[in-house]
């Protein structure tokens, strides 16, 4: 590879392209990589990896093994909630070229939902894992708190 190394190591094996859209993650082989890689699909990114198992069931319980996701544990600050103050949760729907067209055509929720998430548009439930791969949330008060 002519790359200079720092472009071609970074990140626990994650390997920037020439489209910052698209991630190759060399193998995902434990949290850091595949903590990486989370973060990289839930901010909007295609992410494509390997992984050197037998086969799929058995990519997917390594996966679960390597990302610890944390449950609020609660104190008497928090009133045993294991929650301290608030965050905010974002979905912007940016108006490209297509969305106008389909807005005319009477489109229904569910395909403007679909139109805008195909147009970059990240969702309150990926905004909020997004925050839960960082440890600013968890996964069980997103799932709680949002819609699919």
């Amino acid at each position: 590879c002519s790359a200079p190394r720092s472009l071609v190591r970074c990140a626990a094996g994650v390997l920037p392209r020439q489209d910052s859209d698209k991630i190759l993650v060399r193998e995902v082989a434990g949290r850091d990589s595949g903590s990486t890689a989370l973060e990289a699909r839930l901010t909007g990114h295609t992410v494509c990896a390997t992984n050197h198992t037998n086969d799929a069931p058995t990519t997917i319980t390594r996966l679960v093994k390597s990302v610890t996701l944390h449950s609020g544990e609660g104190c008497a600050k928090c009133h045993h909630t294991g929650y301290r103050g608030r965050m905010g949760l974002s979905e912007v729907m940016p108006i490209g070229e297509d969305l106008p067209r389909i807005i005319e055509t009477g489109a229904s929720i569910g395909e403007l939902r679909q139109a805008a998430i195909s147009g970059g548009m990240e969702t309150l439930r990926e905004c909020g894992l997004r925050a839960g791969a960082s440890d600013r949330t968890t996964v069980e008060e997103v799932i709680r708190e949002t819609m699919v």
